[in-house]
């Protein structure tokens, strides 16, 4: 059995993200876009850091299901 924690080696699993969006160009100048990331709310483990001791090992996860609305305005001709 190895040790984790004294090689700071860790086999993360895999996960799958979906994301989507949709775009209206609604004049010339100005494009509204509805986004979401990060769909089914995923939280995958990215990376993991190892610290001297196993109780102050952390890891980083995926950014939380993440929606917005985008606005472009193009001011030139």
């Amino acid at each position: 059995m190895v040790d984790l924690y004294a090689t700071n080696f860790r086999e993360l699993g895999g996960f799958t993200i979906l994301d989507g969006g949709v775009a209206l160009q609604t004049t010339k100048r100005l494009k509204l876009r509805l986004y979401c990331n990060n769909i089914t709310n995923q939280k995958g483990v990215t990376t993991w850091a190892v610290q001297r001791f196993p109780s102050q090992s952390f890891q980083y996860v995926m950014r939380p299901r993440t929606a917005g609305l985008g606005i472009e305005y193009n001011f030139g001709k």
